[in-house]
């Protein structure tokens, strides 16, 4: 297993500074590649099946609660101003109460990008679910969250260029039973270590929970 910790790990200057003790670099070996039957239907191997995020599945909707929970921190004065620069004061601070001080309001974009994946999701497989009395008004901004989520998603996987190089696989029940090849993206990828990134998100959050009372906050949905 290839693993660097510290800093012989990948840090960026744009790294949120007291998140970069949480990196840690690995081998990781992806899951999820499609399966072709004899009657070129696709499906999933017994153990991908068992991966919490997949489809429909009765455990989804909890499990992708579970992994983008607790977005949000307060970001002190001069996080915010090593962070954005000296504009910073133009992005929305949280203010002061008595007992416990105000900052600004901050979160990983890992946590974002997958806030975004799980709204792509959501509208691929639970549409049908959406509240019929919703206005046109909240319909523009349910359509325009979505096609922001694309375009946030188009510019981090640019953003990544992962040069593991991706094979394929010939099928021969694909087309109609005269065969075709197929993308099979199992394979070992150099990845930060998402749990350590996840462990120190939720700690951070642990420490301004009291945010996610407040509905000067941003929603859940941003």
């Amino acid at each position: 297993m290839y693993v660097r910790h510290g800093l012989d790990a990948d840090v960026y200057d744009t790294d949120f500074v007291p998140a970069r003790k949480a990196i840690e670099m690995e081998e990781r070996q992806f899951t999820g590649a499609p399966l072709w039957d004899s009657e070129g239907l696709p499906y999933f191997s017994e153990e991908d099946q068992k991966i919490p995020y997949l489809g429909t599945s009765p455990v989804a909707i909890p499990a992708w609660e579970e992994l983008i929970k607790d977005r949000y921190f307060l970001v002190t004065e001069e996080e915010a101003r090593q962070a954005w620069g000296p504009d910073y004061k133009k992005y929305y601070r949280y203010p002061d109460i008595p007992g416990h001080p105000g900052g600004y309001v901050g979160g990983l974009d890992v946590l974002h990008s997958l806030h975004c994946v799980n709204e792509l999701r959501k509208q691929l497989f639970h549409k049908d679910r959406c509240d019929q009395s919703q206005t046109e008004h909240q319909k523009a901004v349910d359509e325009y969250h979505i096609v922001h989520c694309l375009e946030m998603m188009r510019q981090n996987i640019e953003c990544k260029s992962d040069l593991s190089l991706v094979p394929a696989i010939w099928w021969p029940s694909l087309k109609n039973g005269t065969g075709s090849s197929f993308i099979f993206p199992e394979q070992t990828h150099t990845c930060r270590n998402f749990k350590k990134v996840r462990e120190w998100a939720s700690e951070r959050y642990a420490r301004t929970k009291r945010m996610g009372e407040s509905k000067q906050l941003p929603p859940d949905s941003v």
